[in-house]
């Protein structure tokens, strides 16, 4: 009989309401939070601040080059005169396979090697800029003799791949139009580059149909 009449009483019982917060309370605990966390959040905003005025006075100004040039079809025109109405699809393996090659390690050890890029600071060094010195400076007395120790080839390799960092080659649409860019923090040498590219490629092609011949 007991075990009835508490049963009974917690079904007659009524769910309790849920407490409704004011705007007033609200904005009194952020406040609140806001004041104890203060020193975690004016240093973050402090930190912030100072990393950013670093990277702005440190950064570099950074140029892009740009070049173009055509890939010869006349291998596909002899299709031209078997179409009626003139429209010749374009090979796109053909100038995909030519991006290929102006992005190969063969170009840019031609351009490296024209203009001496392994001895540029900018492909070989830190990277440039205050925070490049510094670091450099900081690691001088450990890395010395490393540095000193850096043989022909590795120099070639960080050189190769920090100009294939900075070298973009995109097809123009549809087209057999081939853009070339190049960055660099001096806008004469990212042109010089961006041209030195397209004549290297020209040279490749030259010597591997010159290889085909003989």
């Amino acid at each position: 009989m007991l075990q009835l009449n508490k049963a009974q009483s917690a079904i007659d019982r009524e769910p309790a309401e849920p407490e409704i917060v004011s705007g007033a309370e609200t904005l009194q605990f952020l406040v609140s939070f806001v004041r104890r966390q203060f020193p975690v959040i004016a240093f973050v905003t402090l930190l912030a601040v100072v990393l950013g005025a670093i990277y702005l006075i440190t950064a570099r100004a950074s140029f892009t080059a740009q070049a173009q040039m055509m890939i010869d079809a006349h291998k596909l025109q002899v299709f031209q005169q078997q179409s009626i109405l003139g429209d010749v699809p374009i090979d796109t393996a053909q100038v995909e396979s030519q991006i290929e090659v102006l992005k190969s390690e063969n170009v840019a050890s031609a351009v490296i090697k024209n203009l001496h890029l392994n001895e540029d600071p900018e492909f070989v060094g830190s990277g440039g800029g205050l925070l490049g010195a510094i670091f450099s400076f900081v690691l001088s007395p450990f890395g010395s003799d490393q540095d000193q120790a850096a043989s022909e080839f590795e120099l070639n390799r960080r050189a190769i791949l920090a100009f294939q960092d900075r070298l973009s080659i995109n097809r123009v649409g549809m087209s057999y139009v081939i853009q070339i860019r190049f960055q660099s923090y001096d806008a004469e040498h990212a042109a010089k580059i961006a041209n030195e590219v397209a004549d290297a490629y020209i040279v490749d092609q030259l010597e591997a149909k010159y290889q085909a011949t003989k």
